[in-house]
């Protein structure tokens, strides 16, 4: 176990990847590292505790979730100067990945200590597997709730040219859906549910197209991938103002504002906005 690899006599701290819905997902290296370690720093003890218990794990768990993360990573600061080791851990998939666990990385960082992450569970990547997706895709986290500036992720988003890995809420999925049909409607999107859980389902589709199979009530834990056009999308870093423009002007017939519109394309094509949202005004006369 690379506990006996401690430099200086202090310990290290493991980010730990956990099932994100299918127990025996975990690897062995993980229930390694988790049964060797002196504390698991765990988003829900008692969620936590259920996994440890299955694999007869008999470990400390020590509570760290967005609330108390600033002064519990002081806490785990300490244990790890005293040579004890430290696993950290969220309810499911890889800590710091729209988890706690990042501002706890980078206090210990800060001061000098190890910090040795594990492979293992990430819906992103699992989403990512299942689109049919090969090209460049980023990982944007939960979509905006406010309506406003949802449409402008959206639209920033679908004019990027690459697939974009998006956390969703099931109560919030229909606003999202009806957004992405609005502002990306020839966009394919994977809609992954309960990813590795009994009732798991995998659907590609438009935005529309979900929404016209969408139950009354969703249930589950929701991961989306917006993916760019049948072709790919018009990379707008490289196209030419006349490109930029049209891309404007399209997206305020899909009910963007055009000063935010050319806002949103200005970093795209590395021009200034005003200068976009100008050259779109006397287009649009």
């Amino acid at each position: 176990m690379s506990s006996s690899t401690r430099t200086e006599g202090t310990g290290t701290l493991y980010v730990v990847p956990t099932p994100i819905g299918n127990l025996g997902d975990v690897t062995l290296r993980a229930l390694d590292v988790l049964g060797s370690c002196h504390v698991v720093a765990a988003e829900d003890t008692r969620r936590t505790r259920t996994l440890l218990e299955r694999h007869g794990i008999a470990a400390r768990a020590l509570a760290l979730h967005r609330f108390n993360e600033e002064r519990t990573a002081a806490k785990i600061a300490q244990i790890l100067m005293s040579g004890h080791d430290v696993a950290c851990v969220t309810d499911s998939g890889t800590p710091g990945i729209s988890d706690p666990g990042a501002r706890l990385v980078a206090r210990i960082r800060s001061q000098g200590l190890r910090v040795v992450p594990l492979p293992g569970p990430s819906a992103p990547v699992a989403a990512m597997s299942a689109s049919g997706w090969e090209g460049p895709f980023t990982f944007e986290g939960f979509v905006e709730r406010r309506p406003g500036p949802r449409r402008d992720q959206i639209a920033r988003l679908a004019a990027e040219g690459r697939a974009a890995v998006l956390f969703e809420a099931p109560s919030r999925l229909r606003s999202t859906l009806e957004t992405i049909a609005s502002v990306a409607p020839e966009h394919p999107v994977l809609l992954a549910r309960e990813m590795t859980k009994v009732h798991e389902e995998y659907r590609v589709d438009t935005a529309a197209g979900l929404l016209g199979s969408l139950p009354a009530e969703v249930k589950g834990e929701v991961t989306l991938v917006l993916m760019p056009p049948a072709g790919g999308a018009p990379s707008h870093a490289s196209a030419g103002m006349e490109a930029v423009v049209r891309a404007a002007l399209e997206l305020e017939a899909r009910g963007l504002r055009l000063k935010d519109a050319a806002r949103i394309l200005a970093p795209l094509a590395s021009l200034p906005a005003s200068r976009i949202y100008e050259e779109a005004l006397v287009h649009r006369r």
